[in-house]
């Protein structure tokens, strides 16, 4: 991997050798120059005086230029040609594969059985492959294109209309055909490329049979829907029941019958048969008629103010069962007597149902109506005259309370001789609330029905309340809102909505569609996408409807934030607020964002820059002091010889300043890169001890390096490896006291590799805990350490970049140990170590 960054602290002398070269060059030239200028003074004198014409000089250079053109110009073309012979033999090469690719996929579609039909962009269709059984010629695309040639007729259709909708809608499809023999042939058709694909090939085995019971499946769908049209057609009432008992199908005949029993309602998922079923059996000529095992009923109907009997019988079958109604007699029907069977259904309602005969007597009484009214069982039984019972419920307070109850009394028992239903309701002293319905029959009976309205009656005024609640909490509110139904048209809006689209009163009465909506709002705003967005979901009749959101930036430079909410009943909720105010807030925030990002940048290109700058000058100061320093120039006096000293150590210190600067920069930058080999960590060692060894003799410290046994190498880049402990050392050095030891220990722990660097200095005080990290930033700790506060930063960042973590722990008194984990090796796809795993920890010893 290349290295795109300043040298390592480790890597001094490099930059050192070019100006000391460079001198040592300089010098070495002037004395052989005297040199020679002493010892062969007649061979100058002859140079000198030897004279050359300037059209001489002039040829001489014109020549040696031609001369050099000619030759560039002969390598440039030998290198072009190899260059040319070595592409031309790799594509020759790759032709040669290709081919001998497409021979091998021709084979393989041979050995299928299989032929590929492929239209090109002007519709001509080009065949690869055949299929067994056809005409050698069948590779031909008009011969094997001509279905109805060997296609049985009804399959030849539907490939024609497959290959119709493939090729204009790219509408893909996969079928069994049959050809003229019989032979299943499966048919696929997709879209590759651009270009419509048609594959045949004959189907065998399991696809074969699967392609027969979808052909069968096909024909009993055929012949079911034919005979469902032959029942539409039949003047008597006919259904079809599934396995769960639901009636799924009924004709026309049936639906009639089913709105006259429920009076005029839809007969959509009514049951007769049930309801007919606890009427009674149906007649005995009618059940006979039939085998054992089909249930029969009969249902009593009120037709033209006449009883009307319908004898009903279902056939079972695996799945379901098939229905059907004769209508009875009309003199069997009328002289057919009630029975109390034909009662039972009645005590499965909640609503009280009770029947007099023509003599106004009691001839049945449900159990709701017991319940309802707590009357003594004598007034329930059958035979007690009607206005009787009439008294009892009075007595009982079970009737509204009427100033002339005799005129009421005899205003309800007037209802017998009634032309039409009488419906009233009763506002009972309890505080319930019935509904009374008085229902004339033909034989001269009277059927009466109380129902109980309280609840009903509350629930309504609940509901009614909580709507003008509603009401009130959408007027005001600042969000605008409005409510669509499923067909697209608004049922409800607030004032902010109009306010917001700017929208008259007068064009949101009359439930407009949403259409009428958009373009109402298009001046406002003209988003396409987003209008047609809002439509598909108010009127999407999907179960499942996402809810949308977004923004909406309108012409007068307001910012309106929309979103859509599914209700239960198939209604969309649409809500707008104004966030005007938020988005000026946020562009606010994000300028001063990119303007903070933007300075950084500036402040780390000035920093590289200068850096740069200053390094290239400074290696030319360290050479030539270096050049002092040596012999080459002469000996120096002790106080020269002190300053030169001086020079070099304060270059050396701000050459690794600069150098610094430049690593955490280029890390800034994202431009960082590690050159990744195997290093030997002994070694690695040894070169940071090295570094530091005169600084600890200086100082008068010890320096202790222990390394586990069999440790030899892990992968990292090995020159930022020496430069973090490098650093770390030296900040060791730097707060420790004369006479106390550094300890460098170094181990592998699972899957890492750890370097733990300990003093005896004074620590860390815990108010600067937070910014060890930090750059710039450095403490004397009471000591005369003084450095540029990049040392920790560097080894931060470079630790990180290797995948690992940091690790500080300080006692005031006692010392301060840094510990650096180090991945053993990189991932199997070589990149770095999980970001969870590089975190800096810094704990204060207590």
């Amino acid at each position: 991997m290349k290295r795109r960054y300043g040298r390592s602290v480790g890597a001094r002398d490099s930059l050192r050798r070019p100006g000391l070269a460079g001198v040592t060059l300089l010098v070495t030239a002037q004395s052989a120059v005297a040199q020679t200028a002493t010892e062969a003074p007649s061979a100058l004198i002859t140079v000198l005086t030897s004279t050359f014409s300037l059209r001489d000089l002039m040829m001489t250079s014109m020549m040696l230029g031609v001369i050099g053109f000619a030759v560039i110009a002969g390598i440039l073309y030998i290198r072009a040609r190899t260059r040319a012979a070595v592409d031309r033999g790799h594509y020759e090469a790759e032709i040669v594969d290709l081919r001998h690719r497409l021979d091998r996929a021709e084979a393989l579609l041979a050995a299928e059985d299989t032929a590929i039909i492929a239209w090109t962009a002007n519709g001509r269709a080009e065949v690869v492959g055949s299929l067994s059984g056809l005409s050698p010629n069948a590779r031909d695309a008009a011969r094997l294109l001509d279905f109805r040639g060997w296609l049985r007729e009804t399959s030849a259709e539907e490939m024609e209309q497959a290959i119709e909708r493939l090729r204009g809608d790219g509408e893909a499809f996969n079928q069994i055909l049959y050809r003229e023999d019989g032979t299943p042939v499966e048919a696929d058709g997709r879209i590759r490329a651009g270009r419509a694909i048609l594959r045949l090939r004959h189907a065998y085995g399991q696809r074969a049979r699967l392609g027969s019971i979808e052909a069968d499946r096909d024909r009993f769908h055929r012949e079911v829907d034919a005979v469902r049209d032959l029942l539409r057609l039949v003047s008597f009432p006919a259904w079809i029941r599934d396995s769960a008992g639901a009636v799924v199908w009924a004709n026309e005949t049936y639906a009639a019958l089913s709105r006259t029993f429920f009076n005029g309602e839809s007969g959509e998922g009514r049951d007769l048969m049930r309801i007919a079923a606890a009427s009674g059996t149906a007649s005995e000529s009618f059940s006979t008629r039939f085998p054992q095992g089909v249930r029969t009923a009969e249902l009593s109907l009120k037709i033209d103010d006449r009883i009307t009997a319908y004898d009903l019988a279902e056939l079972p079958f695996d799945g379901g069962a098939f229905g059907l109604a004769e209508k009875r007699q009309s003199r069997e029907a009328d002289t057919q007597p009630r029975t109390p069977a034909s009662f039972r259904t009645f005590n499965q309602l909640h609503t009280g149902v009770v029947l007099f005969n023509a003599d106004r007597r009691l001839v049945f009484a449900n159990d709701a109506f017991r319940s309802m009214f707590d009357l003594e069982a004598r007034w329930t039984m059958p035979g007690v005259e009607h206005g009787q019972m009439l008294d009892a419920l009075r007595e009982a307070q079970y009737l509204p309370m009427e100033a002339d109850y005799r005129s009421w009394k005899a205003d309800r028992l007037n209802a017998y001789g009634a032309q039409t239903t009488t419906i009233e309701p009763w506002h009972l002293p309890d505080g319930r609330t019935l509904r009374f319905v008085a229902d004339p029959q033909p034989d001269g009976g009277l059927a009466c029905l109380f129902e109980d309205e309280t609840e009903q009656l509350a629930l309504k005024s609940q509901f009614n309340s909580a709507i003008r609640i509603q009401r009130e909490t959408l007027e005001n509110m600042r969000e605008a809102v409005a409510v669509f139904s499923p067909d697209g048209r608004l049922n409800l809006s607030n004032p902010a909505f109009a306010n917001l689209w700017s929208l008259s009163a007068d064009g949101l009465i009359g439930r407009p569609h949403i259409e009428e909506v958009i373009v109402a709002c298009t001046p406002l705003y003209d988003g396409k996408d987003t209008w047609m967005a809002l439509r598909h979901a108010i009127t999407d009749v999907a179960e499942s409807r996402p809810s949308l959101r977004g923004r909406m930036d309108l012409s007068d430079n307001r910012a309106v934030d929309y979103a859509t909410v599914p209700l239960p009943d198939g209604a969309t909720l649409v809500t707008f607020a104004d966030v005007t105010d938020q988005v000026a807030g946020e562009r606010a925030l994000q300028s001063r964002y990119d303007a903070l990002e933007a300075a950084a940048e500036l402040k780390n290109s000035f920093i590289q820059h200068v850096s740069y700058e200053l390094r290239t000058p400074l290696t030319s100061v360290i050479g030539f002091a270096e050049l002092l320093s040596s012999d080459v120039t002469g000996p120096l006096s002790a106080k020269q010889s002190d300053y030169v000293g001086h020079i070099l150590a304060s270059s050396d210190s701000l050459l690794a300043i600069i150098n610094n600067i430049l690593d955490l920069a280029t890390i800034d930058a994202g431009a960082m890169e590690l050159n990744f080999s195997e290093v030997d960590i002994l070694n690695a060692i040894e070169q940071a001890a090295n570094g530091v060894r005169d600084r600890l003799k200086e100082t008068g410290l010890r320096l202790r390096v222990r390394v586990q046994e069999g440790l030899g190498t892990f992968e990292a880049d090995e020159s930022r490896v020496r430069q973090i402990l490098y650093n770390l050392l030296s900040n060791a050095i730097g707060f420790s006291e004369r006479g106390q030891t550094i300890t460098l220990t170094c181990a592998q722990i699972g899957d890492t590799v750890r370097f733990l660097i300990e003093d005896q200095g004074r620590g860390i005080d815990p108010g600067d805990f937070e910014a060890v990290f930090d750059r710039f930033v450095t403490k004397t700790g009471g000591t005369t350490h003084r450095g540029a506060g990049l040392g920790l930063s560097i080894v931060k960042s470079f630790v990180e970049l290797h995948g690992g973590r940091v690790e500080i722990a300080s006692k005031v008194g006692l010392g301060t140990s840094v510990t650096c984990h180090f991945p053993l090796q990189r991932t199997k796809d070589g990149t770095l170590a999980p970001a969870e795993a590089a975190s800096v920890q810094v704990q204060q010893v207590g």
